[in-house]
């Protein structure tokens, strides 16, 4: 199972989407437990704060129970754009 590192912004939109869907914590965990994940209350929670990271297959589920295109989880999420570049010696050393 992979885990999708979180941040404080995915965390908002989540609870965001959450909150325009009119759904409580509680509801929520009730509706994916029930599509098979075994996630609680007290984790999503902190999902929802940035400090705990969620599996991809929950944030599957997330997107099912709130209708919504994966998009809108990661609004403003600020990503890396710096370049790194690698030597031929480093590229060789990566491929090992």
């Amino acid at each position: 199972m992979e885990k999708l590192l979180m941040d404080v912004t995915m965390g908002e939109n989540m609870r965001k989407i959450r909150k325009e869907k009119g759904f409580s914590q509680v509801e929520v965990i009730a509706k994916i437990q029930l599509i098979g994940s075994s996630i609680s209350r007290t984790t999503y929670n902190k999902i929802e704060q940035g400090t705990r990271n969620i599996y991809v297959s929950d944030l599957i589920r997330l997107q099912r129970i709130y209708n919504v295109n994966f998009d809108e989880f990661f609004n403003n999420v600020e990503i890396n754009t710096k370049q790194v570049v690698f030597s031929p010696i480093e590229i060789k050393k990566l491929k090992v």
